[in-house]
């Protein structure tokens, strides 16, 4: 069987940029980190936007991809 993690549009912006450097990051990757050593993740699947409106509040969707980059 293989087991599979979906993700989906987490919007980051401006406003929520901060809280995932704050506490939302670790807690997830903690959370992700627990479910695979009980049983191994096998794939990640990631849908939809990471970025909010197409990276609006950072300029452009690169500086948005840049910026959150080594949070994700």
């Amino acid at each position: 069987m293989i087991r599979i993690l979906h993700l989906t549009d987490f919007h980051l912006n401006n406003k929520t940029i901060k809280d995932w450097d704050d506490f939302l990051g670790d807690a997830l990757f903690n959370k992700l980190e627990e479910l695979h050593k009980d049983t191994p993740i096998d794939l990640v699947l990631f849908t939809g936007d990471m970025i909010d409106k197409a990276g609006y509040d950072f300029g452009s969707v690169k500086n948005g991809l840049e910026l959150s980059s080594p949070q994700i």
